[in-house]
């Protein structure tokens, strides 16, 4: 079997995570099966190998420097994209020098896109619905402070079922 695996970046701000939620609640939708994220690498092909050291301690000084006040994950405004006839929403994650030095995602061209890290709040298929909701939640001008992250290795074990299971190394 083939295991791809992904590198995120664990939100686990409660004001966040309520907000997701809350928001799938109140339009009927999926909750999302895994911990608010922004992805940060992947998915890859791996062989029972971990992140590079120099990721690793990359990440556990950004992760620090959130805690002591001196990084900020700072989190505004609502956005929306297609992938595959799928909509997903998402919260707009600011980008920083050191978000964009953590990320590689090999079939994503940032030179031709953009760097543009972020939050998922849900996906569909409706696109209509996706509009409307996108639209109501621009209104809100949502802004958000993470001070609370952890980061994780997902595995994605079944690529056709996107099931994924959760595997924690911090």
């Amino acid at each position: 079997m083939k295991i791809k695996k992904m590198l995120l970046l664990n939100i686990l701000d409660d004001k966040i995570k309520e907000f997701i939620n809350n928001t799938c609640e109140r339009y009927d939708l999926k909750k999302p099966s895994l911990l608010p994220h922004i992805t940060l690498r992947g998915p890859f092909l791996y062989n029972k190998r971990k992140p590079s050291k120099n990721i690793i301690i990359k990440l556990n000084t950004f992760i620090e420097d959130i805690k002591n006040n001196k990084q900020e994950l700072k989190i505004k405004g609502i956005g929306m994209f297609c992938d595959n006839d799928i909509y997903v929403i998402y919260l707009n994650v600011i980008p920083t020098n050191i978000l964009k030095s953590l990320s590689y995602k090999k079939d994503y061209s940032f030179a031709k896109y953009g760097f543009n890290p972020h939050i998922t709040i849900f996906s569909t298929k409706d696109k209509k619905k996706a509009l409307q909701i996108k639209s109501t939640l621009e209104f809100k001008n949502l802004e958000f402070s993470c001070k609370k992250v952890e980061w994780g290795i997902h595995e994605l074990k079944s690529i056709e079922k996107n099931m994924f299971n959760i595997s924690n190394f911090s």
